[in-house]
């Protein structure tokens, strides 16, 4: 039985471009695949294996699984169906990178995603960027030095940390920095960091959000130095509670400064910011009580009295970070190897993935509004419309003002499944060259 395309699907779709790009950001990886003539697996094979995991955030033994079956139902192309590679060979491969080197190859893929986001024009001059760390369970035997300590949940009090940076204030959400959190690392660093690669691709953060895990003095001189604007919430610690009181009776204003001591056997200084205190009622069992916000920022005061009652307008844009979260939990390749490099490269190969989707949305939805209008434009006033779609006037595009998933992410993974079965049919190195090439071209 053959591979047969969906209802519809032909090799021009876009997400055929999701396939191309994949593969050419793999390769950045370096991953020490064989290159002998004879050798039973190449990029194309591990490429399969990660889009089956991405596809159903499975573990590498179920994708792997899932593949022999798909191999062994499909079976015949030019010289039959290739056998799949082993779990222990997919594991064995990635691990064998040490950890060092790994972090630099799959940030360099990383990297290389986002700048192709930027070479589209995806990416505006200036954003609001969203700081935020997200946890994953470790159930290793052993610790390392991305397996940080917290509250207990799901089972342990171990989880593997990545910080990541959105561009919050656009709407499909590009992942445009990603870096391990270590044992020990302070979060000024990651603040630092994620600036410094904003900077690289020519973005300049007109407002940084954070979250209140990020309350410290040292995280706030960091953005000082960056140049950054700030907002972020402010822990109900003592001080802040006496604040609060302060405002209620009418003893400190909603907009004051505040002194924010240095963590005890720390380095640094103490750091004043503006404290920005806005009331809010909401109903809970019928009653209406008042609720106190409160946030930190480094505006002068004039200019947060002007934006008192839009700050937490603004602030509300961080939300958008948690629901990518949701989107990467749904994608994240998952593994139970307590190999360094195997986690730090499935991670990043997931943002990696998510960047493509965007990638390949943007273009769908470009050449619906620019070639789409111009065909069918008619009249003069189409024209002038299609010509305004096109980049030529004043009006944004439609992508910037409103996005809408245009190829969905199951549409996607399934199509890139199926082009993952034809490679795994292809016994000749020389004919998945060929596919791909194909797939290169229907995709210009």
């Amino acid at each position: 039985m053959q591979v047969k395309m969906p209802a519809g699907a032909t090799e021009e779709e876009p997400s055929g471009r999701a396939y191309v790009h994949l593969h050419s950001l793999l390769g950045l990886a370096r991953l020490p695949i064989s290159k002998h003539f004879n050798a039973k697996y190449d990029l194309f094979a591990v490429l399969g294996v990660l889009i089956a995991m991405c596809e159903s955030s499975l573990f590498v033994t179920p994708a792997i699984a899932s593949l022999a079956r798909h191999a062994r139902a499909s079976g015949g192309g030019d010289g039959g169906a290739r056998s799949v590679p082993s779990p222990r060979w997919f594991t064995r491969l990635v691990s064998s990178v040490a950890a060092k080197a790994m972090l630099a190859r799959a940030a360099r893929m990383f990297a290389r995603s986002v700048e192709m986001m930027a070479e589209r024009g995806m990416i505006p001059r200036s954003a609001v960027v969203a700081i935020d760390l997200t946890q994953h369970p470790y159930h290793g035997k052993k610790a390392d030095e991305i397996a940080r300590g917290g509250p207990s949940k799901g089972g342990t009090s171990r989880f593997e940390t990545y910080a990541t940076a959105v561009i919050a204030s656009l709407s499909y959400l590009p992942h445009v920095w990603v870096g391990p959190v270590h044992k020990g690392d302070a979060l000024c660093e990651c603040v630092k960091g994620a600036l410094l690669a904003c900077r690289g691709i020519g973005v300049s953060a007109r407002l940084l959000l954070l979250d209140r895990g990020f309350y410290s003095a040292a995280v706030m001189r960091m953005a000082d130095r960056m140049h950054a604007v700030f907002i972020m919430p402010v822990p109900r610690q003592a001080p802040i509670r006496r604040a609060i009181d302060e405002f209620k009776r009418g003893k400190r204003g909603a907009v004051s400064r505040h002194r924010l001591n240095a963590k005890k056997g720390s380095k640094g200084k103490m750091y004043e910011y503006t404290m920005v205190i806005v009331k809010r009622f909401k109903t809970t069992d019928g009653k209406r009580e008042a609720v106190y916000l409160v946030f930190a920022t480094n505006m002068p005061l004039d200019n947060a009295a002007d934006m008192l009652a839009s700050i937490p307008t603004e602030y509300k844009k961080r939300w958008a970070i948690e629901t990518g979260y949701r989107t990467v939990n749904e994608t994240r390749a998952r593994t139970k190897s307590n190999s360094v490099s195997m986690r730090l490269f499935l991670f990043h190969f997931t943002l990696t993935s998510l960047n493509v989707w965007a990638m390949v949305n943007y273009e769908a939805d470009t050449e619906r509004t620019r070639a789409g209008l111009l065909k069918r434009a008619r009249t003069k006033k189409e024209r002038r419309a299609a010509a305004r779609a096109r980049g030529r006037g004043p009006k944004k595009r439609r992508w910037q003002r409103n996005w809408r998933n245009v190829v969905t992410r199951n549409a996607m993974f399934d199509w890139l499944r199926i082009a993952a079965d034809k490679m795994f049919l292809l016994s000749a190195a020389a004919g998945r060259a060929d596919l791909l090439a194909r797939m290169a071209a229907a995709a210009t």
